[in-house]
C-alpha cells in the first residue's frame, strides 16, 4: 500500500515540476516564438513533457556560440557551487 503511496507522489512532483523544466531548456535554446504554445501543454502529465522532447530544437540545429555559452555557463555554476561549498 505504501508503494502505491510513494508512486503517486512521485508523479505528481514530476508532473507538477515539468513546466519549469520545459521553460527552462526552452529559454536555454533560445526556443522562444515557436514553442511557447508547448509549456501549457506541459501541464497535461507525461504526454506534454514528452511532445516538448519530441519537437524540441536539438543542440546541433543551435549555433556553435549558443552551445559553447550553454557549456560554459554550465561550467561555471557547477564551479560556483563546489565554490560555495567549499567556502561553508
Amino acid at each position: 500500500m505504501l508503494q502505491i503511496h510513494v508512486t503517486c507522489l512521485d508523479f505528481s512532483l514530476l508532473s507538477a515540476f515539468a513546466p519549469f523544466w520545459v521553460y527552462n531548456d526552452m529559454t536555454s535554446r533560445k526556443w522562444y516564438e515557436k514553442g511557447s504554445w508547448l509549456l501549457p501543454i506541459s501541464l497535461v502529465p507525461f504526454l506534454g513533457p514528452s511532445l516538448y522532447l519530441v519537437l524540441r530544437p536539438s543542440l546541433s540545429e543551435l549555433p556553435a556560440s549558443t552551445v559553447s555559452n550553454l557549456i560554459r555557463t554550465e561550467v561555471l555554476d557547477r564551479k560556483a557551487k563546489t565554490d560555495d561549498v567549499e567556502n561553508k
